[in-house]
């Protein structure tokens, strides 16, 4: 497959899960651009072994992870273009603070973690597809996946508002 048809292909799939997962428009811009990049110089080496999907998309998670890493951002720019929806001023602010929720709670995960819970819920793919793009068991993908899963609801249980104290801190 040639590099213009891969670019065509997956570009606009790319920078959404980028997108995803570093939360900035900009940011994922410049991600996208080093991963067609890093794929346009690297594209001699894909084997086939598995998927051109999934070894993409390994490549952009892989870079996105390095930019959370090193910046430490929040996706909730991202979650809010996701969920947000033409809804009533109340239902609006209801879902908005929903989403500034999840985001801080998602923030609270690793790298790592985090990535499985987008790859999943946001990007609807498998834990096959999930296990071949972070390369490791798909049994350990299902299990970062129940673990955040678990994470996100202690800690929304624990502090569903984000502009709101934690409880220990209320107690002081």
């Amino acid at each position: 497959m040639e590099f213009e048809a891969i670019a065509r292909q997956y570009s606009g799939m790319l920078y959404r899960h980028i997108h995803r997962m570093v939360g900035n428009r900009e940011d994922a811009q410049d991600i996208l651009q080093d991963v067609l990049l890093l794929i346009f110089r690297k594209l001699h080496t894909f084997r086939g072994d598995a998927s051109m999907k999934t070894w993409v998309f390994r490549i952009a998670s892989n870079r996105a992870i390095d930019f959370i890493r090193q910046s430490r951002r929040r996706p909730t720019e991202a979650l809010d273009e996701k969920l947000a929806t033409k809804e009533s001023p109340l239902a609006f602010t209801q879902r908005q603070a929903e989403i500034d929720a999840l985001g801080h709670a998602l923030d609270q995960l690793p790298a790592e973690q985090r990535q499985v819970v987008i790859l999943k819920e946001i990007d609807g793919l498998t834990f096959r597809e999930i296990s071949e793009i972070t390369q490791i068991p798909e049994n350990t993908a299902k299990t970062r996946m129940y673990t955040s899963l678990r994470k996100l609801r202690d800690i929304l249980a624990d502090n569903p508002d984000p502009e709101t104290p934690d409880k220990q801190e209320m107690q002081k």
